[in-house]
């Protein structure tokens, strides 16, 4: 048996993948963006996640550090499926990574203060749950431009305080109370401004870009994975950031649809091209760049396997080398598998 865990080690060959994406969050001609890194279960976009995080951990260490190009990134790790227990998944998130950047090793101290002050500012949002229930949900159109969206979802946010009121405990009700009268206008004005006070953190650091990498997201309720998406999108997508998401595309297709079914139905009216169309452009919306992962052929699959049964039976000399003539072999013929046979050869 194998442990179910994302690794480092390109057994699959997905190398190529990694390397891509590491180039596309170097352009600053395309940031901010989020990129979905699309793949089945199993297929490998944990691991993906992983070479990512350790490629530019590693590059960014050591006695060249100030000269490599990645010197200016800063990279932080996130499992979405560790927000799901919390009562608000947006405020979780913002916290993780506010902390995170506090506690960074080569970043930290110099964003500490700042990073401290949008904390408390989270906090305060989240006893106000105004500000992460319909009012985020219906300002989503308006604060990424979406004309079509943006005639169906303010919708959602009536009765959004209201309902905030009655799952809040006994110590936030009154300040919900006393913030009964404010507008979706005042709430995107809020929202806006911690945008505008993270930017400003960032641009005032020595974080050139800010990476952060954000997996599982597909185990979470649809609740969950829409307010993570909503999340990023409405408060953390500024200059100079850039989000991967590992995910399964179907489940965070079903998760909209699932989310925004009755407004859908309303706006649509019972026309499935339509609710079709506007899933994808919402989808669009909150994950700009789709990176879909190849699935696996048989010899890929033959590949793999020959590679874990030597991982798990060869010391890590004769595995490296192994390893090393399955590249070669994948240089010369991609299509070609490594076989036992090949493994045999490789170590006379």
């Amino acid at each position: 048996m194998w442990s179910d865990n994302e690794t480092s080690d390109d057994l699959f060959g997905f190398r190529v993948h990694a390397d891509l994406i590491r180039e596309l969050i170097m352009d600053p001609a395309v940031l901010p963006a989020t990129i979905g890194v699309y793949g089945d279960w199993g297929g490998g976009k944990s691991s993906i996640m992983q070479m990512l995080r350790d490629d530019f951990e590693r590059e960014t260490a050591g006695q060249n550090a100030e000269a490599n190009p990645y010197k200016g990134v800063a990279v932080l790790y996130f499992n979405g499926w560790l927000f799901e227990g919390y009562d608000d998944a947006k405020a979780a998130l913002l916290s993780s990574i506010l902390t995170a950047l506090c506690d960074h090793k080569r970043f930290g101290p110099k964003l500490k203060e700042r990073a401290g002050k949008l904390l408390k500012r989270v906090d305060y949002m989240r006893a106000v749950r105004m500000l992460f229930t319909g009012a985020v949900a219906g300002g989503v159109a308006a604060a990424t431009g979406g004309v079509g969206l943006a005639a169906i979802l303010p919708a959602l946010a009536s009765g959004a305080l209201t309902g905030a009121k009655d799952s809040a405990p006994d110590a936030i009700r009154d300040g919900l109370e006393k913030r009964a009268e404010t507008n979706p206008d005042e709430a995107l004005s809020d929202i806006r401004q911690f945008r505008d006070d993270f930017a400003k953190m960032l641009a005032e650091s020595d974080i050139k870009t800010l990476v952060i990498l954000i997996d599982d997201l597909d185990r979470c309720s649809p609740d969950r994975i829409i307010e993570n998406l909503e999340a990023i999108k409405l408060f953390l997508n500024v200059p100079n950031t850039a989000f991967v998401i590992g995910a399964d595309r179907r489940i965070i297709r079903q998760a909209v649809a699932w989310r925004y079914r009755d407004s859908l139905k309303t706006s649509t009216e019972g026309q499935s091209d339509a609710s079709e169309r506007l899933v994808d452009d919402y989808l669009e919306k909150l994950i700009q760049i789709p990176y879909r992962l190849p699935r696996l052929s048989p010899s890929e699959i033959e590949t793999y396997l020959t590679l874990l049964f030597c991982k798990r039976h060869l010391e890590p000399a004769l595995f490296r080398r192994v390893c090393e003539e399955s590249r070669n072999q994948r240089a010369k013929d991609r299509y070609c598998a490594f076989a036992q046979t090949n493994a045999l050869e490789a170590l006379k």
